[in-house]
């Protein structure tokens, strides 16, 4: 028996309750959004909000989820838009920290995995990261292969490499009185952490 097609007129509520939980969540000024916020936000009521997600952890999570599918393409382009090796490492780095200043909330996520096991409802975010980790981890094994970077054990490699990009981004997107502002002291700041990868990354010169 054919499965019968979603209505599209719940599809559209729901993506419309997601597309206002996003925009809030990410907006320094009203992170802490309640749940009757977001509805009046997508035009629902708060039933409704509720009807398509039993709890507010649920829907972050699913926001946190469609981030990350969000994302995908944006990493994928980065990566093919690179040369094979150091330059696609790079790009890697720039994409991820581009990633945490348009979706903070999803960028919080993989900083909280870091440090201890998510809950269930916030689990399925994740491979479509690690996917790109594991071709993170490829572009530096070329990288060493061609050269270009130091003779290191890749995985402790990219585990620093993710941890450099991470405290950036941290910087990047904090909202208190030490956030940094204004397109050229951000621009500084990513000039300064692609100049600290490089440096670490390549080989030492011998006399």
């Amino acid at each position: 028996m054919a499965r019968r097609a979603p209505d599209p007129r719940t599809v559209r509520t729901r993506a419309a309750i997601l597309d206002a939980a996003t925009t809030l969540l990410n907006d320094a000024s009203s992170e802490h959004a309640s749940i009757a916020r977001i509805a009046d936000a997508a035009g629902v009521s708060v039933g409704s909000v509720y009807l398509h997600f039993d709890h507010r952890d649920a829907l972050i999570a699913q926001m946190i989820e469609t981030a990350f599918v969000r994302q995908h393409d944006r990493f994928a382009s980065a990566r093919e838009a690179a040369r094979p090796g150091l330059d696609r490492v790079l790009a890697f780095g720039d994409a991820f920290i581009a990633f945490a200043l348009a979706e903070p909330v999803a960028f919080r996520s993989l900083a909280v995995r870091a440090l201890e096991p998510p809950p269930p409802e916030r689990r399925s975010a994740s491979p479509a990261f690690d996917e790109h980790l594991r071709l993170l981890a490829a572009d530096l094994h070329e990288a060493r292969g061609a050269g270009e970077i130091a003779d290191l054990p890749v995985d402790a490699t990219l585990i620093v490499l993710v941890g450099i990009w991470t405290g950036i981004a941290e910087q990047l997107v904090r909202r208190d009185d030490r956030a940094i502002e204004g397109a050229p002291a951000v621009a500084a700041i990513l000039q300064l952490g692609r100049s600290v990868v490089l440096a670490g990354l390549r080989p030492v010169a011998t006399a």
